[in-house]
């Protein structure tokens, strides 16, 4: 049998994807030298060096200088040109966070916009605000993420539930940006995108089959891949429907009264939603108050405990823990673990580790993915 030649057309994309495959690399792993680059994507150094010289003549990458010489040499580094274009991250919370960056996560433009009720005409606004903006700038928009609670359906951009959005039914945010600005748009949770800027700035942890908690929400890496689920919204803890009774509850939250607690986390979560009172209650934990310590360390409990029927089911190695219980420090963080460690099968190999990230997680992780959403683009433009 003859052997099939490669078309022109086959190299075009075969070269297109490498660039794109390069472009991922440099994004993950910051700036690195030719033969890095080369062996990671399991190129000859020739052939990488072909297709870096054509992307550093488009500018699509720069070069910098290595930190450390090698045999009286110092070989340069290639990384992405920052300023190759711009990407938007639109994060919905009290307010809503604007933020315009450059390709190396750099912040250019960021305001933060009140509103009273979550309505379209405030993601009008929204989008009007980051119109203005890039029509003063003359910078060219490239992809944007936006992260908002609730459910929505990953693949249509529809809400199937968001409390917080009036009339979410009538509310397609996908459709919506992307109409606005002919770019990629990603709608994710906020927890989401914690969780990959976790993986990406957080070395002292190996997230490969990682649960990522930041209070009712978390999200999962499965064999060193995000899991999103078929709809694109798994990881919703407060929306589980567990039963649990008044005597559990009332015993460490008084406020919530005799009922019935469907979704068992949101009324624990009342502890900690005011920010004056969680500090109060997390220095009366540190000082070792009976009442603070027994009343926290039961929720701890109960918390650790379904986390470790989602860690048994899906034998995850690693649980990192964010948001207002992380606050409780590593006393916390341990008691948890042993909790959760604490199996009726047996003693479970699991390590349980706080954020290192701070407020704006969020915000780190909605930028990688918006920037990794925009190779495509970037690739096309710039292909011979």
């Amino acid at each position: 049998m003859a052997e099939r030649k490669a078309s022109g057309k086959n190299l075009i994309d075969l070269r297109k994807s490498n660039k794109k495959r390069i472009l991922k690399l440099l994004c993950a792993n910051g700036p690195l030298c030719g033969s890095d680059i080369a062996r990671r994507i399991n190129l000859s150094i020739g052939g990488t060096a072909n297709i870096t010289d054509e992307m550093l003549s488009d500018g699509l990458l720069e070069k910098s200088d290595a930190e450390r010489v090698v045999r009286g040499r110092r070989p340069y580094m290639l990384r992405i040109n920052a300023r190759v274009g711009v990407v938007a991250s639109i994060l919905v919370n009290e307010e809503i966070k604007l933020c315009v960056s450059d390709f190396s996560g750099n912040s250019m433009y960021c305001v933060d916009l009140s509103y009273e009720k979550l309505t379209v005409d405030v993601f009008n606004s929204v989008i009007e605000t980051l119109k203005n903006y890039l029509q003063k700038s003359e910078e060219k928009l490239y992809a944007i993420s936006v992260g908002v609670g609730g459910k929505t359906d990953k693949n249509t951009g529809e809400f199937v539930y968001a409390p917080s959005v009036q009339n979410s039914m009538d509310v397609n945010l996908k459709k919506m940006f992307s109409e606005a600005f002919s770019v990629p748009v990603s709608i994710n949770t906020n927890v989401v995108f914690e969780m990959i800027a976790e993986k990406h700035y957080n070395t002292k942890v190996d997230i490969y089959n990682t649960l990522y908690v930041d209070n009712l929400g978390c999200s999962m890496f499965i064999g060193g891949k995000l899991f999103t689920g078929h709809h694109g919204f798994a990881g919703e803890l407060g929306l589980l429907d567990i039963d649990i009774y008044s005597e559990t509850l009332t015993k460490y939250c008084k406020e919530i009264g005799e009922c019935r607690a469907n979704y068992f986390m949101s009324p624990y979560i009342s502890m900690f939603s005011e920010t004056e009172k969680t500090a109060r209650l997390v220095e009366a934990y540190w000082r070792g108050d009976p009442e603070a310590v027994e009343r926290c360390n039961g929720f701890f409990a109960l918390y650790a405990r379904v986390l470790r029927n989602i860690v048994e089911f899906m034998d995850f190695g690693n649980v990192v823990i964010r948001g207002n219980i992380a606050q409780f420090g590593e006393k916390a963080i341990t008691y948890i673990e042993n909790e959760l460690a604490d199996s009726r099968f047996g003693r479970l190999d699991i390590k349980v580790y706080p954020s290192l990230l701070g407020a704006d997680a969020a915000l780190q992780g909605s930028i990688i993915v918006a920037i990794e959403e925009s190779f495509d683009a970037l690739v096309s433009e710039n292909s011979r």
